[in-house]
């Protein structure tokens, strides 16, 4: 049992470290662009010796055009649907991933200073707890992120910083910027969860639609561009759909 839960606690921490990409300014966003939401991302993968383990991932807004679900048609392990909760002044205050909302297996729960998310805690179905503390810079961008088991571990933590080039893109070393649109600019939960606030994306698109961003990437094995978070779903190989002022593009 004690070598089950030491194992759940690194995964945790390999997950938290994964959630650490990239980053970028929200306020370069072509003016038609800010008309565009998600709907649905269709995710490939090679076939391997029959067993096909593509996937969809289908969106869905609040009156508010905020994230209410991402429902996931085929969920894996690590890999859930996503609900939203929002308090009164539209602030996220909580995420559960689950396969059943019912029946959360990751639940965040956010705390603020003003407008910014500065901690999520974070409870387990498998009975490990953690508190990630964020730190932003001047254009609202994570800068720093530091992850701790509760209660404490003093062996464990983790923390990360993170700093952008004059275009607004993460400085990682890797990924070849284009200078199209990152499609985790379209929200600024997708900005937080994936800690990803690059304005371009770190790999080329083979399809543009004409609001600049991509709709197709074919870099299968490429892991430069995340989405949400949680170190499993890469754009690398996938088509996206846009709703942009009521028609799908």
């Amino acid at each position: 049992m004690k070598a089950t839960k030491n194992l759940l606690r690194i995964s945790f921490v390999a997950i938290i470290i994964f959630l650490t990409a990239c980053e970028k300014l929200i306020d370069f966003i072509p003016a038609k662009a800010k008309n565009c939401r998600i709907k649905k991302i269709h995710f490939i993968f090679p076939d391997f010796g029959g067993f096909n383990s593509n996937y969809d991932m289908d969106f869905y807004y609040n009156k508010w055009g905020n994230p209410d679900s991402i429902i996931i048609s085929r969920p894996l392990t690590a890999n859930y649907n996503r609900y939203f909760l929002y308090d009164n002044k539209k602030q996220l205050k909580r995420l559960v991933e689950a396969q059943d909302f019912k029946f959360p297996v990751l639940d965040h729960r956010f705390g603020y200073t003003r407008d910014l998310i500065t901690s999520d805690t974070t409870h387990s179905a498998y009975g490990v707890h953690a508190v990630t503390s964020f730190e932003y810079d001047g254009h609202g961008r994570i800068s720093k992120s530091t992850f701790n088991f509760l209660p404490p571990d003093p062996y464990v933590s983790v923390t990360q910083t993170f700093q952008y080039d004059s275009e607004g893109n993460l400085l990682n070393g890797i990924g070849n910027y284009d200078n199209k649109l990152n499609p985790n600019q379209l929200h600024p939960i997708w900005l937080f969860l994936v800690r990803n606030y690059s304005l371009n994306n770190p790999i080329h698109a083979v399809q543009y639609n004409s609001f600049r961003l991509p709709t197709k990437f074919a870099e299968p094995g490429s892991t430069r561009l995340e989405f949400l978070g949680g170190g499993f779903n890469f754009l690398d190989n996938s088509e996206i759909e846009y709703d942009c002022k009521g028609d799908n593009r």
